[in-house]
């Protein structure tokens, strides 16, 4: 059974960008699990365990639902953490502007639910995530990256597609293959 989340992976350039702005936290903080660069992208909905047959329903719906979709400039800025940087659990970049990304998002939610898919029940807030951190964390350790993270702020980046992703977890981390990806319309919104 294929592990699936259907999301948009980032281009290279600006994993690149990121990657480099988060570089000198990995060493100064405090242990945690943080994304390689080469997987950084945006989740619009994490299905989990799905059978192979859901492959090709989630890709026919793809394609019916954005074929039509306008490609959209974006940009990753402005840093933050889930739960609060109180209690840092996850700690994300955002990505901009967020209407059209939430509309994306909740296109895909309401889509997942009519095929009968799970899913974590969280509004969609879209983010880039970057650490998910671990016991030891303190206030202090999330107001730092939320500094060195603070003026962060990506070139453009052309949000063009959406991709139905397998993700296959390895002692290395994970590793994203994309099973199914609809291109957007040229026009830009």
């Amino acid at each position: 059974m294929p592990r699936l989340f259907i999301g948009w992976e980032l281009p290279e350039d600006v994993r690149r960008e990121v990657g480099a702005a988060v570089e000198p936290l990995r060493r100064k903080l405090p242990d945690a699990s943080w994304v390689r660069p080469e997987t950084y992208h945006l989740t619009f909905a994490f299905l989990g365990d799905q059978p192979e047959s859901a492959v090709t329903r989630i890709g026919g719906w793809l394609d019916a639902s954005f074929r039509d979709f306008a490609r959209t400039e974006v940009r990753v800025t402005r840093p933050g953490f889930f739960l609060s940087a109180k209690r840092p659990r996850v700690g994300w970049l955002a990505v901009e502007p967020e209407e059209a990304l939430v509309e994306v998002g909740e296109r895909v939610r309401e889509a997942m639910t009519k095929l009968e898919l799970e899913l974590d029940g969280k509004s969609f807030r879209p983010h880039l995530t970057l650490v998910r951190t671990r016991k030891g964390w303190r206030e202090r350790d999330a107001r730092s990256m939320l500094e060195v993270l603070a003026e962060f702020r990506s070139g453009p980046a052309s949000f063009d597609r959406v991709s139905l992703f397998g993700s296959e977890l390895t002692p290395r981390g994970a590793i994203h293959n994309a099973l199914h990806t609809v291109g957007f319309v040229s026009a830009t919104r």
